[in-house]
């Protein structure tokens, strides 16, 4: 476990959705792309725009769980993350994306992953 996972972890966040609501409860945005890897034959890699609480998607399969999906049946990893990317800027307003340390590669809203840079450098002086 990385030190920013256990620092995650003593604050009782231990992956992206739990950040997201936690986002949210702080005024910022609360939605987030993550990757997810295939599973079984019938389900490819795909990157999922997640908003904890919300259907992204009402049309998504039902495998989706109401998530957008841009899978990578015919596109790339880092062509269906564009495209997972410009259509949640569009519907979400948001001007940018990062990384956020601890948090499985998801991508969130850059006003959140400078928030939580900074919760991660007060819990990494506690």
């Amino acid at each position: 476990m990385s030190k920013a996972s256990k620092a995650w972890d003593s604050l009782g966040i231990q992956n992206p959705y739990a950040l997201a609501i936690e986002a949210r409860r702080q005024g910022l945005p609360d939605v987030y792309i993550t990757y997810r890897p295939a599973s079984g034959h019938f389900r490819p890699s795909a990157w999922q725009v997640i908003r904890p609480g919300f259907q992204t998607d009402s049309q998504a399969h039902w495998t989706d769980s109401g998530n957008k999906t841009f899978d990578l049946f015919r596109a790339t990893r880092a062509e269906a993350l564009a495209a997972a990317q410009e259509w949640a800027t569009e519907r979400y307003q948001v001007t940018s994306w990062e990384k956020v340390p601890g948090m499985l590669g998801a991508y969130f809203p850059a006003e959140v992953a400078a928030w939580a840079k900074t919760v991660l450098k007060g819990a990494s002086k506690s």
